[in-house]
């Protein structure tokens, strides 16, 4: 297996292929009856791109936009293109929707979420049904077949040997550049990109809620004093990270492939693994809204513990008011 350091090397070579591809596959790209957003970065997995455009999602819906999220959707093949589910309906037929298009469900009720790698196609062919006042493409700096009116890149500059999907340079286009990092102290932006502004923001979590229970409404339970973490997402360092700075000690973090599928065999293994690291049984675990759409609700069972699921969201220190402002004039 290619280690990450020596693809870390190699994928400038993806950085130019983009550079060299972008203005020819850009071509005849689409241009949507309204305007489109994108939340995209420069780099491969773990940016934060989710939580960014959740949060232009329901701020455009406040305002009455009508916003759609278009993403590509990895991970289990979506049962439908389009999704807008209650909280209710996800809890049963929409558990085969891919993790972030949930994530984005549960989110913002109401707006509807496209799924699928040619997202130009799939909007235009549902276009009547969901009557999208506001596109916002989740991870979509390198979908070259729809026109964007306006790029917002998200950026990690704590992220050691990152994979390199376009060269850092493209930051300096962008009109909004987030450095999102896992606490205040991270999210620091070298004094050599500081030319122009930057959004500074850092996860904040307002607590924990029960695995079963996150296709209900409720108020968040605090974190606990210590705990267990497991996950399967980009960037697996920042969620503990996060966790240990709202003052829960994490014992030991269990990190799992992005995206990865919580079937029998694999909760069985997660389960040996925390009793190994909590022989008394009595830490729970923790985990991500992305890997707990694809928990069954027995699975607190089959782990001999319960669950919680991290209630994330943005914290900003900076700029805040520059990401709100690519919303206006729309």
């Amino acid at each position: 297996m290619i280690s990450n350091v020596l693809l870390s090397r190699l994928s400038p070579l993806w950085a130019l292929v983009n550079g060299v591809a972008r203005p020819f596959l850009s071509r005849g790209a689409w241009r949507a009856p309204c305007p489109v957003i994108s939340v995209g970065n420069i780099v491969a997995g773990g940016a934060g791109k989710t939580e960014v455009a959740a949060w232009l999602a329901a701020r455009a819906q406040a305002r009455g936009l009508r916003p759609v999220v278009a993403l590509r959707g990895y991970g289990r093949p979506a049962l439908s293109q389009v999704g807008a589910w209650s909280d209710s309906a996800l809890a049963g037929r929409g558990r085969n929707f891919p993790d972030e298009a949930l994530v984005h469900l549960l989110r913002n009720p109401g707006v509807p979420v496209v799924v699928g790698a040619k997202r130009a196609e799939i909007l235009q062919r549902f276009w009547n049904d969901i009557n999208p006042g506001l596109i916002i493409l989740d991870d979509g700096f390198q979908h070259f077949a729809m026109i964007r009116d306006r790029d917002v890149l998200v950026h990690d500059f704590s992220v050691k040997d990152p994979l390199w999907r376009d060269f850092p340079g493209m930051l300096e286009g962008a009109d909004v550049r987030l450095c999102l990092g896992a606490t205040e102290g991270a999210a620091k932006v070298p004094a050599k990109w500081g030319a122009k502004p930057w959004v500074r923001a850092s996860y904040g979590l307002a607590g924990v809620r029960p695995s079963e229970a996150i296709w209900r409404a409720g108020a968040p339970q605090p974190l606990p004093g210590e705990a267990l973490l497991f996950c399967g997402v980009g960037n697996p360092a920042r969620v503990k990270a996060s966790v240990e700075a709202a003052g829960c000690s994490v014992r030991a973090m269990r990190p799992l492939a992005d995206h990865v599928e919580y079937d029998g065999s694999a909760l069985k293994e997660l389960g040996r693994w925390a009793q190994e690291q909590d022989p008394s049984g009595k830490l729970a675990l923790l985990t991500t809204l992305k890997d707990a759409v694809k928990l069954q609700d027995d699975a607190a069972a089959t782990l001999g513990r319960p669950v919680f699921v991290l209630d994330a969201g943005l914290t900003f220190h900076e700029n805040e008011a520059l990401l709100g402002a690519v919303l206006e004039g729309l």
